[in-house]
């Protein structure tokens, strides 16, 4: 291999040998390979931020400013000076106190402090909490039966013409497009903005048919109710408390669906469970709560029955939003919720595992079927000895409540889910309060799912060489979905 010496020395590959030194680091360390530490055979040395790939690691933290301590000595520090002293020790000052509590800066005391802490760890569901296992997870939670369909009572009222509204498919079909077209002014609304106002217009079409049944005229609708409630399933504390959406309320509770007879055959029926992800996966586990039966309005509010939540899918993020199935388990759990609260509010609870006394007392004179009829009026008065019972006027009924913990008379809820698309359909019948235990009655919930009210809706027309192809408007309208979401409000008023 030819060499040669330029006139300032060192040595320089011929151009014959086909290499060439680009870099001036490269050339000096294979000038003098005998200084690398690699055995003298002539390879660079590979500098940090010479070349190639630079190094990844993070700078170190600075040290921590540390005032050291001295038995017997005191630190002489530049605290009087007003300013930095190198050789003077830093000096520690008191945390700052402005007088007042900024909310920003405000210091929670500890959780084991709070008056509402337990050691019991609780798990609740709340209107963000997603269901890993779905409907199949929120079934064991609220000890349920699930039946796919809608029950007879209601699809009857779907079938009857009677309870139809006067030119009901072109009514839909506007309420369709006021939401995703007249209504915003937007060209492509978000799901935020047209899921409330499609939900909002139907269930205003639903009320047109108040003087067809004046019974409708004894419900009103709340929005953004809250329920809280707690129980045991088996070793675990659950608790429902959120918002359970819209809710519509009514003066009469909903009859039951099933009869006693299809209510004692699900003690033969076996829960589903999902071994070995843990039920409890998906819920917020918290050691502060606050164990109490919270319908979300006051006693004596005259609408105090729940009859149908409404619940709403409308992020615009899809990562956001809940799939079918999650959004399913939460229509499940928030009717159970509702239920629940209620028949502890009507029939009573059992304080420490022993069942409360069997007797209900009404605070005003009434006669037998006054009382039945109002039991929404109904103040539980419990206590071990009858003697004890005031007597001034005061009127004794049998409570439903029995010490087996099923309802003589089911809490009826139902829900409807949509994301202003898809609708799902639900009817939850609570028969037990019984729920530590999979043994025994089971509560039922019926649930008709993926019911589309329409496929699609061009809200921009598709035009292709000058000719409309897809107009504005809904594509594949089904008018079925409605029709049921119309029975489920005539449900109970019919």
């Amino acid at each position: 291999m030819g060499r040669w010496r330029r006139p300032g020395g060192g040595l320089e590959e011929s151009k014959s040998a086909g290499m060439a030194l680009a870099s001036g680091p490269a050339r000096l360390a294979l000038a003098r390979p005998g200084q690398l530490g690699l055995g003298g055979c002539g390879a660079p040395k590979r500098g940090a931020y010479e070349w190639g790939v630079r190094s990844t690691r993070k700078p170190e933290p600075p040290p921590l400013d540390r005032v050291y301590e001295i038995p017997g000595l005191e630190p002489i520090t530049y605290a009087g000076k007003m300013h930095f002293v190198p050789w003077l020790a830093r000096p520690v000052f008191p945390p700052w106190d402005r007088g007042w509590t900024h909310p920003r800066f405000r210091q929670p005391p500890p959780v084991h402090e709070h008056p509402l802490y337990k050691d019991r760890t609780c798990h609740t569901f709340h209107q963000r909490c997603r269901l890993l296992e779905g409907v199949k997870q929120a079934l064991w939670l609220t000890k349920t039966k699930l039946i796919e369909g809608l029950p007879d009572k209601v699809l009857s009222l779907v079938d009857d013409p009677r309870n139809h509204i006067e030119n009901q498919d072109e009514r839909v079909l506007n309420v369709i497009s006021h939401a995703r077209l007249w209504h915003s002014t937007e060209d492509v609304p978000k799901r935020k903005t047209y899921c409330p106002v499609i939900v909002d217009s139907l269930i205003q079409l639903c009320k047109s048919q108040i003087l067809k049944h004046p019974a409708l005229a004894r419900r009103i609708c709340a929005k953004n109710s809250r329920v809280s409630t707690t129980w045991n399933r088996e070793s675990i504390l659950l608790q429902v408390d959120g918002i359970s959406g819209t809710r519509l309320n009514a003066k009469d509770p909903l009859p039951p669906i099933a009869s006693r007879e299809e209510v004692e055959a699900t003690k033969n029926h076996v829960l589903e469970t999902f071994y070995p992800i843990s039920p409890t996966i998906g819920l917020q586990e918290s050691n502060v709560y606050d164990e109490k039966d919270d319908t979300g309005f006051q006693e004596g509010y005259p609408y105090p029955y729940p009859h149908t939540l409404y619940l709403l899918e409308a992020a615009n993020i899809r990562p956001l939003r809940f799939q079918p199935d999650q959004l399913r388990a939460k229509m499940i759990l928030f009717a159970f919720g509702n239920a629940l609260a209620q028949a502890r509010l009507l029939y009573g609870v059992r304080v420490r595992g022993r069942p409360l006394s069997c007797l209900t007392l009404l605070r005003k004179e009434g006669c037998r079927e006054g009382i039945l009829a109002r039991q929404r009026n109904f103040r539980h008065f419990h206590s071990p000895c009858r003697d004890e019972l005031p007597s001034a006027g005061a009127c004794f009924v049998p409570a439903f409540y029995n010490d087996a913990k099923v309802l003589e008379q089911p809490v009826v809820v139902q829900s409807v889910g949509t994301d202003g698309r898809v609708f799902h359909f639900l009817v939850l019948q609570l028969n037990t309060t019984d729920l530590a235990s999979s043994e025994g009655i089971k509560n039922l919930v019926w649930v008709d799912s993926d019911q589309l009210l329409y496929q699609h809706f061009w809200c921009l027309p598709v035009i292709k060489k000058k000719v409309v192809v897809e107009p504005v408007g809904p594509v594949d309208f089904q008018p079925e979905t409605f029709k049921k979401f119309l029975a489920l409000y005539l449900h109970g008023a019919v």
